[in-house]
């Protein structure tokens, strides 16, 4: 299992995204976390297999409805650590 760091950054709070990720990870069998940052981005930790995790990043980038992505920054940081589940914060 790989975990991916990301960052998705466009107009991406107040809009549901949070709620769209945690959707999407169930959908593609992806655990971690997600959370609104200061600076205006997401930020997620997402822990999967190579597919699931680019079926879930392919979904992030499209985004819910009301959102804007305009940039999706993706960092590979090795082995996951065992997230139980996906959860917002």
């Amino acid at each position: 299992m790989k975990l991916l760091k990301i960052s998705i950054r466009g107009h991406v709070q107040g809009v549901g995204f949070r709620f769209f990720a945690c959707k999407a990870a169930r959908e593609c069998n992806v655990t971690g976390s997600v959370r609104n940052e200061y600076n205006g981005n997401v930020y997620i930790e997402a822990c999967g297999s190579d597919e699931s995790l680019e079926e879930f990043c392919s979904m992030l980038r499209a985004g819910p409805s009301r959102s804007r992505v305009d940039e999706v920054r993706i960092v590979d940081s090795g082995e996951c650590n065992g997230f139980a589940d996906f959860s917002m914060h």
